[in-house]
C-alpha cells in the first residue's frame, strides 16, 4: 500500500491568506479609529482652571460647557496605561459632589501636575 501526501490546493493557501488579510485589516481600522476619537478629544477639548471652578469647553460643532466648583470637587482620579507611565499622560477623573457630575479627561499630558494644580487651587479655596 502506497501513501501519496499531496499538497493543499492553492485554493486554500488563498483563503487562509485572505482571512488573515481581513483579520489583519479589521484590528488596524479599530487602531487608528480609537487614535482618531484620542486626537479630536484631545484637539477639541479645554480645562479652564479658576480660583473659584475647574471649567471644561467642548467644541466639535457646538459649543459646551461643564464647571464644577472647586468646594464641590470630592475626588481626582488618574489612570495611566503602560504608554502613558513612560510617556507621562493618562486619563483624569475629576467627581463632585451634588448634581455637577464629574468631567472625565482622556489623553492629558503631565497629568501629575495639572492634578497637584487642581488639589493647590481647591485647597486655596477653603477645602
Amino acid at each position: 500500500m502506497e501513501v501519496f501526501i499531496t499538497a493543499p490546493s492553492p485554493l486554500i493557501y488563498f483563503m487562509f491568506t485572505f482571512s488573515l488579510l481581513m483579520f489583519l485589516s479589521n484590528r488596524l481600522l479599530l487602531i487608528l479609529e480609537k487614535r482618531a476619537i484620542i486626537y479630536q478629544e484631545w484637539k477639541y477639548n479645554r480645562l479652564y482652571l479658576t480660583n473659584f471652578r475647574l471649567i471644561k469647553e467642548r467644541e466639535i460643532i457646538g459649543k459646551r460647557y461643564m464647571a464644577i466648583g472647586l468646594d464641590k470637587i470630592q475626588d481626582i482620579t488618574c489612570s495611566y496605561g503602560i504608554l502613558g507611565k513612560i510617556f507621562d499622560f493618562g486619563d483624569l477623573i475629576i467627581e463632585s459632589a451634588g448634581t455637577e457630575g464629574k468631567i472625565v479627561l482622556e489623553a492629558i499630558l503631565s497629568l501629575k501636575k495639572l492634578r497637584w494644580m487642581i488639589k493647590r487651587e481647591a485647597s486655596k479655596s477653603g477645602l
